[in-house]
C-alpha cells in the first residue's frame, strides 16, 4: 500500500498532503490525539460569559466567551432570572435563546441571528456535529410563498485554511453530480413547513441524507467556526454544543480504522 509522504509545514505542523478522504495520509498518532480531545466545541453550554448593561431592546447586552453574537433578538437565557424558567436551558444553567417576530423577518436582504464560535483548529477528517436544540411556534422566513423552513434554521459551519482565510463550502456530490452546501447544517428541520413546538432533544448537525457523506472537511481546511442562528420567525434555543472527531474514522469513500480508547 502506498502511503504519502510526512513532510510537515513548518508554520501549522501539518503536512499538505493530508486529505479528509485518505485516512492513512494522515498519522494515526495525530488522529489519536485529536480523538483524545473529546469534544472540542469551546464554551459549548455558553455557561461562560457577561452581562453588559441593561437595554430596552433586546439587542447584545452581554458577551460570551469563545463566541460572537450575531444580529439582533440574541439572548443569554438562565434558569435564575424572572423572564425565564427551567425548560430555557438543556444543560447547566445558560443557553442561546433567539427570538424573531414578524417585524424581525425581512422579505428582501433577510438576515440570520445567531452566535458564531472563534475559531476551532481541527486536521483533515471526518467530524461529528451535535446540538440541543427547542423550538417554539417556528415559521419560514417566507410565509407569503407557502415554502418550508429550508436553511431557516441556520446552523453552519465555516472553513478556513491555515491562514484563516475563509474556504468554498462546496463539496461534490457523485450522486447528483454538483457540488452540494457542505457548510449548512441544518437539514434535519429543513422539509418541515412549520413546528409548533419542538421540546429539547439532541440533533445531528447534517448537510443532507445517506449516502452523502457527512461531516467531511474540505481539503486545505485546518480551523473551522460554528454558527447556531436562526433566519425565521419564531423562537429557536441552542445548547451544548458537541463537536468532535469520532471514535471511528470513516466515511463511503475509506475504510474504517478504530482509534484506541472507545
Amino acid at each position: 500500500m502506498f502511503l504519502p509522504s510526512c513532510k510537515q509545514n513548518i508554520n501549522t505542523g501539518q503536512d499538505n498532503n493530508w486529505s479528509s478522504f485518505e485516512t492513512l495520509s494522515i498519522p494515526l498518532e495525530i488522529r489519536q490525539a485529536e480523538f483524545d480531545k473529546g469534544n472540542i466545541a469551546p464554551n459549548f453550554s455558553f455557561e461562560e460569559g457577561e452581562n453588559l448593561e441593561k437595554t430596552d431592546t433586546l439587542i447584545k447586552s452581554f458577551n460570551l466567551e469563545s463566541w460572537t453574537v450575531v444580529g439582533d433578538n440574541v439572548q443569554w437565557a438562565d434558569t435564575v432570572s424572572i423572564k425565564y424558567d427551567a425548560e430555557s436551558v438543556s444543560l447547566g444553567n445558560k443557553a442561546i435563546k433567539i427570538e424573531r417576530r414578524w417585524a424581525d423577518v425581512k422579505d428582501i436582504d433577510n438576515k440570520s441571528s445567531g452566535v458564531l464560535s472563534d475559531f476551532i483548529e481541527v486536521v483533515p477528517g471526518n467530524y461529528l456535529f451535535y446540538f440541543d436544540v427547542r423550538m417554539l411556534d417556528v415559521h419560514p422566513s417566507c410565509d407569503r410563498l407557502n415554502s418550508k423552513l429550508g436553511t431557516d434554521i441556520d446552523v453552519r459551519i465555516k472553513y478556513f485554511d491555515k491562514d484563516k482565510k475563509e474556504i468554498p463550502a462546496g463539496i461534490y456530490y457523485d450522486y447528483w453530480g454538483k457540488d452540494v452546501d457542505n457548510g449548512f447544517k441544518g437539514f434535519a428541520f429543513s422539509n418541515f413547513y412549520y413546528m409548533p413546538g419542538f421540546n429539547w432533544g439532541k440533533v445531528k448537525g447534517r448537510t443532507l441524507n445517506y449516502p452523502f457523506s457527512e461531516g467531511d472537511m474540505p481539503d486545505g481546511c485546518r480551523y473551522v467556526k460554528l454558527y447556531l442562528g436562526f433566519k425565521g420567525r419564531g423562537t429557536v434555543w441552542y445548547d451544548n454544543i458537541d463537536f468532535r472527531l469520532p471514535n471511528c474514522l470513516k466515511n463511503t469513500l475509506h475504510k474504517p480504522q478504530l482509534l484506541k480508547g472507545i
